[in-house]
Formats: C-alpha cells, structure tokens, sequence
C-alpha cells in the first residue's frame, strides 16, 4: 500500500476514532486548537491507545488528504488554518452532521478534491476523559473515485466505508432523524424513554415532516413510507438513548444547532415551505451554552 501524509484537523470523539481506524502504513499529523498528547478510545472492552505529537498548521507540508473533523460552528475560527494546509493537490473529507458540507471548504480547493462523509459512529466522553466507542464506526459516501480513494486509506476490519449511489438522499434522511430526535431530546434534557408519550411522538412526527419536505425540494427522493418507519422506530429506542445535542447541553459545550435544524429553517426560507417548528428550536438552541453579555 503507498505510505501517504494524512492531516486530521480536529481531535475530539470523530478526529480521534477515524484516525486509529487508518491504515498502519501512513504517516498522521495531527491539528487541535487546544493541547493533546493522547487518544484513547476504548470499544468492547478494548484500550485503543495512541500517543501523538500535534503539527503546526502555520508551517504545513504537503498532505495527500486532509481529514476535517471539526464541528460546523468551528469552522470560520479554522480559516487560516484550512488555507495553509490544503495544497492545490490534497484531497479534503469533511466528516461532519449536515449537509452541503463542500460548500465552507470551496474557498481553499476545487470541488473535486472535496469528499462529503456521513459518519454514523456514537462515541461518548468517559469520566475519565477518554472516548467510548459504541459500535464499529461507518461512513457513507457518494460512488465516485474520490471516495473509492478514500477508501483505501483505512484497514477494513476497523471501520466500514459504504459507496453509496444516492448519497443526497442518504445524507437527507439522516439529518430529518437526528435533527427531530437531537432537539426534543435536547430541549427536555431527557433520553429516549420521553417517546412513549403519544404527544411526543406526534412533535417529532410535525418536526420530520417540515424536514421532509425541504429535503424533496433539495432533490432528496424520500420515499412515501419514511415518516411511518421514524415513527415506528423511536418507538423501539432504548430508554436510555441520547443524542449529541442532549450530551453537548449537558456538557455546556455549544449546540451544533446550523448543522442540524438550522440548516432546513434556513433552506426552507430559500424554497418558501413553512418551517415553524425548525425555526423555533434553531431560535431558543442557538443561545444555548452562549456566553452573555
């Protein structure tokens, strides 16, 4: 296998998790705001551990990829960085919550050195300031040879990457599901055992279906039986499930509000499809964890 320089930018739960799943022949450099000598990720019992030394963004070399691991609303305090370590020929895979996660990244690169990635990996913070990784991670793609690139930088007895044909409509029906889940669960500071209430599910039901129809009007082909199977299928959570946005309220850390339902309130404005509900969690989770005046 050819031994490439791959930069991870951003070390927390996903930046931590993805890079242990990389082949074993590739050189790492890692990029964090704050200090990091360490990850440790523990799954099935299992200590995945590895030391790390973090590079300078302001003196880069010339990476072959660059993974992107940040959150949406850490991105415009990366610029400088972004600009200095993507090269005109290192290819970028933005691994994140939403949609359209090219667009913040055509300012540094062309669009086809740009991969979308759609991680489902839930990873929790341990008391003990170490990652808890639920299952074996997957990340979805588009079928292109970019992401068939992608693919081959990574040993596949840790992690799955799945080509997928439709990956506007896989990427929609993600977010319809975690954004509608994220913002009750985030909003009442309950876990999953909160849908046995039919007056919840009825919320989250009115919440998907503005989700939905914004998505059809993006081009996402969501099929006529989606809503019954979300329906059907938070009924059957377990009780004690979370969602990232309940952790990072939690936490005190900011709701990553712009990726999730902010981003159908403010495509729902483009296309003119009234999305009240959207609008009003973007509104109240947005000034959650902020600091005042």
């Amino acid at each position: 296998m050819q031994n490439l320089k791959i930069g991870i930018f951003g070390v927390g739960a996903i930046g931590s998790v993805v890079s242990l799943k990389l082949d074993a022949s590739h050189n790492k450099y890692y990029y964090n705001r704050s200090q990091k000598t360490e990850i440790v990720v523990v799954h099935q019992e299992e200590v995945y551990q590895e030391k790390i030394t973090l590079s300078n963004s302001d003196a880069p070399i010339d990476l072959d990829w660059l993974l992107i691991c940040l959150k949406e609303y850490q991105l415009a305090g990366a610029e400088k960085a972004l600009s200095s370590l993507i090269k005109q020929n290192t290819k970028v895979a933005v691994i994140r919550n939403g949609i359209r996660l090219k667009e913040p990244i055509l300012k540094y690169t062309r669009s086809e050195n740009i991969l979308e990635c759609m991680i489902d990996c839930p990873t929790q913070l341990t008391a003990s300031n170490h990652y808890h990784q639920l299952r074996k991670p997957k990340i979805l793609v588009a079928q292109n040879q970019l992401s068939a690139d992608f693919k081959k930088l990574f040993d596949p007895t840790k992690i799955e990457i799945l080509q997928v044909d439709d990956y506007t409509t896989t990427n929609w029906e993600k977010l319809i599901e975690s954004s509608a889940l994220g913002a009750i669960l985030c909003l009442s500071g309950e876990s999953c055992w909160i849908f046995k209430d039919e007056n919840v599910r009825e919320l989250f039901q009115k919440i998907v279906k503005e989700a939905i129809e914004v998505a059809r009007a993006e081009g996402a082909n969501i099929r006529e039986g989606f809503m019954l199977e979300l329906l059907e299928k938070v009924k059957h959570y377990p009780a004690s499930k979370e969602s990232s946005m309940l952790i990072d309220r939690r936490m005190g850390r900011t709701i990553e509000i712009n990726a999730k339902n902010g981003v159908i309130s403010s495509l729902g404005k483009k296309h003119q499809i009234k999305t009240e509900l959207n609008d009003l969690i973007t509104t109240l989770l947005k000034h959650t964890n902020q600091q005042r005046d």
